[in-house]
């Protein structure tokens, strides 16, 4: 994981919640003082992908997502994303689903600032960071166990 001194100020993530993102797991994120909007209430719902991508980044917010079709680099370039947080794999059970939400309230929305323009996967057990750094594509995946976290995979690209 990435450690910053101190010193540095850090932006919280700012979200936009495809319509794929049920209203119980925007609630709870609202309840953790985490700025949220969502694409239902705004009366978004049934729009294509590149609506809701390109309105959150007109809003400077993060999208957040359970369609992994956002994770493909061909239709979403990273060079074109503001930061995308794909909810991935089965999400059916409670417990999972807010083992993910508590991940990103720890890992990515301290640190708006930091993952801003990255593609982030994050399932109950696991999360990984597509960015580019020095012109290269990098892909970081963790995984968490008994609240410890263990590097899996560092490659670039």
């Amino acid at each position: 994981m990435w450690y910053l001194p101190r010193s540095v100020r850090m932006r919280r993530a700012r979200i936009y919640a495809d319509e794929n993102i049920e209203d119980e797991a925007i609630e709870f994120l609202r309840s953790q003082k985490v700025s949220v909007l969502s694409a239902r209430e705004l009366g978004y719902a049934g729009r294509g992908d590149g609506f809701h991508l390109n309105y959150a980044r007109s809003k400077g917010r993060y999208l957040l997502t359970k369609d992994e079709d956002f994770l493909n680099d061909r239709k979403f370039p990273l060079n074109n994303v503001p930061g995308i947080i794909v909810l991935a794999g089965d999400m059916s059970r409670m417990v999972d689903y807010n083992v993910a939400l508590n991940l990103i309230l720890t890992q990515v929305v301290p640190f708006g600032s930091l993952h801003s323009g990255q593609k982030i996967q994050v399932s109950a057990s696991r999360i990984s960071f597509r960015f580019v750094l020095d012109g290269q594509i990098v892909d970081e995946e963790y995984r968490t166990e008994d609240r410890r976290w263990y590097t899996l995979e560092r490659s670039d690209r």
